[in-house]
């Protein structure tokens, strides 16, 4: 239940043809290119632009759920004092698999 105003706004855009997005999002979800390339854009893309990210196709496709993998180690602590970016990421068990990402 959601009871405060809600500003919609739909656009299509190719994202692979992006190198910032325009503004900051409470929520991006990410489905779209299926290539490991492609996918990895994606995520790079949302970093710092989102406080929840939603990624679908993690238990379906193995390209897609490399690029998670990555882009996960990427934007996690490396042990070495590197600060992660996210504070938590859990998978969501669905059909296809999607993963559900809360930054910090």
């Amino acid at each position: 239940y959601y009871a405060g105003d809600c500003n919609v706004h739909l656009e299509h855009i190719d994202t692979q043809h992006i190198t910032e997005l325009p503004q900051f999002f409470t929520l991006i979800n990410v489905d779209g290119c299926h290539t490991k390339e492609c996918k990895m854009h994606d995520l790079r893309l949302a970093v710092g632009h989102c406080k929840y990210l939603l990624i679908d196709d993690y238990a379906y496709l193995p390209d897609v759920r490399s690029a998670i993998i990555d882009w996960l180690n990427e934007v996690s602590s490396d042990g070495w004092g590197k600060e992660p970016l996210i504070e938590w990421a859990t998978l969501i068990p669905s059909f296809r698999g999607s993963y559900l990402v809360k930054f910090k």
